[in-house]
């Protein structure tokens, strides 16, 4: 399996900015349409076997090359095995350490991610319904053109989805709001409601945020422990540990990134 195998263009261009959080979107991604690849062979077969072996080297070689880019340790600092040479137990091996790390990643990540985010409750999320009901009568009847009309209808229809969800994205709801108010066009008549609205909604959202920040009292944001690995005694090793027997270091020079 090639890298388009893993992960398309568009998935490609969809991965978070943030280097930790596109690792392990890439990961998951690739995982699956690993899995399902896997899944197509028959392990009887000779030639079903090759593949599969083919497969796994390509999850391991792709993995390890998307953490060079990322500079996601200790995965950009290891050699990617000749695909002769990589075993089996390598291979589960390898799978075993990527799950160990991403947990941790993903750990770190989640006091990140509710800053980012706020959990309203049924009264707020009631108040903003009722905003988002009049907000929809007055796009109605601004002069906006029918395609801007549809536009925004479709961004009200996701805000209103997000708020089923236990958390809302802060920034989504500000760019929701900007984008109804830069529109091209004309609110007319209803501008000054509309923009009422708008910052009853974020006023509403804002006191949530604070309200719940204070109840968490959230520490400061600081970076994100080290990433440990997985046996105790490699952390001696100052990542020169070899994550399978297959995994020589002197590739370097045969390996195209």
């Amino acid at each position: 399996m090639q890298i388009f195998d893993f992960i398309n263009k568009d998935e490609l261009n969809e991965l978070p900015e943030d280097e930790s959080t596109a690792f392990l979107e890439f990961v998951r991604i690739a995982r699956l349409r690993l899995q399902t690849r896997l899944g197509e062979l028959d392990p009887q077969d000779e030639h079903d076997s090759d593949i599969a072996h083919d497969a796994r080297h390509g999850f391991v070689n792709v993995v390890t090359a998307t953490a060079r880019r990322l500079h996601i340790e200790p995965f950009a600092s290891m050699d990617v095995p000749r695909v002769k040479d990589l075993t089996y137990e390598d291979y589960r091996q390898f799978i075993a350490d990527v799950d160990h790390y991403m947990t941790q990643m993903l750990f770190d990540g989640r006091g990140a991610s509710r800053r980012e985010t706020v959990g309203l409750s049924d009264d707020a999320k009631t108040k903003i319904r009722s905003k988002l009901f009049h907000l929809r009568e007055a796009l109605e009847n601004s002069g906006y053109d029918e395609r801007t009309r549809a536009r925004l209808r479709v961004r009200l229809d996701e805000f209103e989805k997000e708020l089923e969800k236990n958390r809302i994205n802060i920034g989504a709801v500000a760019w929701v709001a900007l984008e109804i108010l830069v529109a091209p066009g004309a609110l007319m008549g209803t501008y000054d409601a509309s923009v009422k609205l708008i910052n009853q909604i974020m006023r509403i959202v804002g006191e949530e945020k604070i309200s719940e920040d204070e109840r968490r009292r959230l520490p400061p944001v600081e970076s994100p422990a080290a990433l440990m690995p997985p046996r105790t005694e490699e952390k001696k090793k100052n990542l020169e540990t070899d994550f399978g027997r297959g995994f020589s270091r002197d590739l370097d020079g045969e390996i195209p990134f």
